[in-house]
């Protein structure tokens, strides 16, 4: 039984990072109704729920904003700036929003905002290191996702894999099913030269669009790993 845990609780962490998110065992626990991590575990061992599901429905379920919130030494450079519909910041009126390049974050996500001087306000995960390092928390606002953008949200992916003719092609064309815009796409110099890495940035609606995408993308032949690549594409 403890092995089978533990391989439970691998699955958990790999899904966890493999999303780019970060949420404790007892809150998926507790999100998904279980009394302790065991119970959560032993809920995915029967099926009841995939890890996927328990941490979407933690993500969804997770206050906007967060006391873990102390110092940054510099801000991150401000994205593309997004319609003022797509996020709600509270306490103010229709201010200039964008998205944080140091974390971008997907609609849905506890989030927080940060007032820049002069550039109205870049939004964080809430779990984002830079501004769980913010020392002037007084710049620092609630936010709520709103309607949803139509355009979307802008997540980097990184897809490493073992090199074969073809396979970029395979890649954009599952990524175009889907429906999902490639806004950047190129790949990254490494020193073995039977493997590569493409990073590519997509425009993504929800953390459930992601995660399929995630999923399809993982199923191409020669695929090693995909996963969302939190410190950005540049």
């Amino acid at each position: 039984p403890h092995r089978k845990y533990c391989s439970r609780r691998d699955l958990l962490e790999k899904e966890l990072k493999r999303l780019g998110v970060s949420i404790a065992f007892d809150e998926i626990a507790s999100a998904n109704s279980a009394r302790t991590v065991d119970d959560l575990l032993a809920g995915i061992g029967i099926g009841e729920y995939t890890a996927r599901q328990a941490i979407q429905r933690a993500a969804s379920s997770q206050p906007e904003s967060t006391d873990a919130l102390a110092q940054i030494p510099e801000i991150a450079p401000p994205a593309n700036p997004i319609e003022p519909s797509g996020i709600q910041v509270l306490g103010t009126g229709d201010v200039l929003t964008r998205l944080a390049k140091c974390c971008n974050p997907v609609v849905g996500e506890p989030s927080v905002g940060y007032v820049t001087r002069g550039r109205g306000v870049t939004i964080h995960r809430a779990d984002c290191r830079n501004m769980l390092n913010e020392k002037d928390r007084d710049r620092v606002v609630e936010v709520n996702w709103g309607a949803p953008d139509a355009q979307g949200y802008p997540v980097p992916v990184r897809v490493e894999s073992w090199d074969r003719v073809g396979l970029w092609r395979d890649v954009s064309a599952i990524v175009a099913d889907a429906g999902i815009n490639i806004e950047e796409l190129h790949q990254v110099p490494i020193t073995d030269p039977n493997r590569s890495v493409l990073l590519m940035r997509l425009r993504i609606h929800s953390l459930d669009q992601l995660a399929k995408i995630l999923d399809k993308i993982n199923r191409i032949p020669n695929v090693i790993d995909v996963r969302r690549e939190t410190n950005g594409t540049n």
